[in-house]
């Protein structure tokens, strides 16, 4: 096949109607009969345990069949391993450990009182973290616990407020995250980053924060955290961002769409999410950039139910969840791969540049587009995997070289500090061609509003 040019009018010419070509998909990885939820994948990316009718099991990543690693009535929070190797996992009080392959739980810790919970493992798969309620003193308590099971539960911070969401980064010397808030509905809620023992907290936010924030995580050494709120500027869940000595959060989406039940990958390079593909409309999984960028939609052809938050893998290529996708009959857990999207960062702002990066393997070619509207219909390109999206009325190219084999290829726009253009939507979407080899392949499309 002859060389592409990949340029408006060349794309604008070429355009077929979507039909024989598959678009890049949402992969179900499990085809049970029992309803599926909390979806968790190993940090290696290439399993995905989860929750099913009293029991937990895992899958490979790359599919086949479901294997039960414990079952039981009364089974609660559970985690990975750090090395992948199995689960950790809470029956009434009792921490176990159970391998990949199943082989029957062993014992970890017993914790004392009530409401026991499991957030994270260090990345040296020394200790666990969790929390737990102290009906004795009335207080909330965060502890870790050993994973060798060699010495009890350690309590490291108490509070009479409600202390969740723990989440562990080994930068520093180890910090932990935690959140805090009062016994009411509807309180705000404040976050804290302390020393790995529990030693020196001190509040993020600087305070109790408003609008709802979810479950939180660190998107770089420490200093800066991500979730999902109630903006106040479109009253809808969105993602924002909140930086030790900021006075506000920052927002990372802010559309009346919707954008919530947020996680970080351990890379800190995304945040997974339900995302939502119009007003009004269903939802489907989105990616946007840890420090802000534009909304990659997994798949707008596919949209689900969810039942539960996404989980990313420690590199940050793989993703897994569980939802009711269109046609089925009971949650399934579903994969997707992110190593080859499209990343736009930072937050685009009026006046301020921002950088497109498109992942590219050595002599391939690549090009990136940029649109003010999408088509209604996806299409494709003649040797082409995926879908295009954009409309070519409009279309422009913005990126284009030849990969090097080791760093993407990546543009720098600046950003006219026109206020007309704060709120405004535009989309990105990238192209690929490996000329020796006569094939190609669309990114899905990035959607990014100016701020």
């Amino acid at each position: 096949m002859p060389r592409p040019s990949l340029t408006a009018a060349a794309v604008s010419l070429l355009l077929v109607p979507l039909g024989a070509q598959t678009s890049r998909d949402i992969a179900t990885l499990t085809a049970t009969s029992d309803t599926k939820s909390e979806a968790r994948i190993s940090p290696d990316g290439n399993w995905v345990a989860f929750r099913g009718a009293s029991r937990l099991g895992v899958v490979p990543f790359s599919g086949g069949s479901d294997v039960n690693l414990v079952t039981g009535p009364n089974l609660g929070d559970f985690v990975w391993a750090a090395t992948s190797s199995g689960v950790y996992y809470l029956e009434n009080s009792q921490v176990r450990f159970v391998s990949r392959t199943g082989t029957s739980g062993q014992l970890v810790g017993t914790i004392p009182g009530q409401s026991a919970r499991l957030w994270c493992v260090t990345d040296t798969d020394t200790y666990l973290y969790g929390t737990r309620y102290d009906p004795v003193a009335f207080t909330y308590v965060v502890f870790r616990l050993k994973t060798d099971g060699t010495t009890a539960a350690q309590d490291l911070l108490s509070s009479a407020y409600l202390l969740d969401a723990v989440r562990y980064t080994p930068a520093r010397g180890g910090k932990i995250l935690y959140r805090s808030q009062a016994i009411v509905p509807f309180a705000p809620r404040e976050y804290f980053r302390a020393d790995a023992n529990g030693a020196n907290p001190v509040s993020i936010t600087g305070g109790a924060i408003l609008g709802q924030p979810d479950f939180a995580d660190f998107t770089d050494g420490g200093d800066t955290i991500a979730f999902s709120w109630i903006s106040t500027v479109s009253n809808t869940a969105q993602l924002a961002s909140f930086a030790l000595g900021q006075t506000a959060a920052r927002a990372l989406t802010d559309k009346p769409k919707l954008h919530r039940r947020s996680a970080v990958s351990e890379d800190r390079l995304w945040i997974a999410h339900e995302a939502q593909l119009y007003v009004g409309g269903p939802m489907s999984l989105g990616i946007v950039p840890a420090d802000g960028g534009g909304v990659v939609l997994l798949d707008p052809t596919r949209t689900f139910i969810f039942n539960g938050p996404p989980s990313v893998s420690r590199a940050g290529t793989r993703i897994a969840f569980t939802g009711l996708g269109t046609g089925g009959t009971v949650p399934q857990v579903h994969g997707a791969t992110l190593d080859r999207e499209l990343r736009v960062r930072p937050r685009v702002e009026a006046g301020q540049p921002f950088t497109v990066e498109l992942p590219v393997i050595q002599g391939e070619l690549g090009g990136a587009f940029f649109s003010a509207s999408v088509l209604g219909t996806p299409v494709t390109l003649p040797g082409f995997h995926g879908a295009f999206a954009l409309d070519p009325l409009t279309l422009i190219q913005v990126l284009s070289g030849t990969g090097s084999g080791t760093d993407p290829l990546r543009v720098t726009i600046p950003v006219p500090g026109d206020p007309s253009l704060v709120g405004q939507e535009f989309y990105l979407q990238g192209a690929r061609y490996d000329l020796p080899r006569g094939v190609g392949d669309f990114t899905r499309y990035a959607a990014f509003q100016v701020f």
